[in-house]
């Protein structure tokens, strides 16, 4: 409901996401500004295509939000901790799932277990996808989406500065390596950025024109 409410915004124009609006949006849901932008940016990483008209969009509602950097700094650093958390939790049913098919005399050494070992000795994000069943590869190419993403907002400047509490690398456990190489597959899923640059060069001339109105 909330995102699908931050989505009717967007369609009647970047003018319409504004700080009023998310104000609004408090008051209707009772959600922090802070959890309202989690939680847009967290169902616009599942949900939408990755897209310079989201990315455009996602710095209109940071913008709109008036955090400080620390503040979206810590927002990206819950969301990656949310992604390892559910990876966990499906770690757990695999687990469970072992135990219920060894128990049955059901089980097929490397099906689940060898997955489940993979990702303990290689990490949630790794580059090298040999020895997974095909679930476990899925599972590992949807961790590493996901982080590719986070990673790129949180190195765009418009929406965040390298501020000194931003640990998206260090929360996923990803080398220095592993990350150009996501940051550049990210890159260009990203599509036409020259289109994104006008798109940001363009608010930023409105930003620029609103401040002089404001000190007048």
């Amino acid at each position: 409901m909330l995102c699908k409410s931050i989505d009717e915004l967007f369609q009647q124009g970047s003018d319409a996401v504004d700080n009023s609006a998310l104000k609004g949006l408090v008051q209707k849901t009772g959600f922090s500004v802070e959890e309202i932008l989690r939680k847009y940016i967290r169902y616009s990483l599942n949900e939408k295509p990755w897209s310079a008209d989201l990315i455009s969009g996602l710095i209109q509602l940071r913008k709109a939000s008036m955090l400080d950097d620390s503040q979206i700094a810590e927002i990206l650093n819950d969301i990656s901790r949310r992604i390892l958390f559910r990876k966990i939790v499906f770690k757990i049913a695999d687990m469970v799932f072992l135990v219920a098919m060894k128990s049955s005399n059901t089980y097929t050494p490397g099906i689940v277990g060898g997955d489940m070992n993979l990702f303990y000795h290689k990490g949630p994000v790794v580059m090298d996808m040999s020895g997974f069943t095909e679930k476990g590869f899925k599972r590992k190419l949807a961790v590493q989406g996901l982080f590719g993403k986070v990673l790129y907002l949180s190195e765009l400047p418009e929406f965040c500065s390298r501020h000194s509490s931003l640990i998206v690398k260090e929360i996923f456990g990803v080398t220095d390596e592993d990350a150009d190489k996501l940051r550049l597959h990210t890159f260009s899923e990203a599509g036409d950025m020259d289109s994104l640059e006008k798109m940001v060069d363009g608010s930023n001339s409105e930003d620029s024109h609103e401040d002089s109105a404001d000190a007048v």
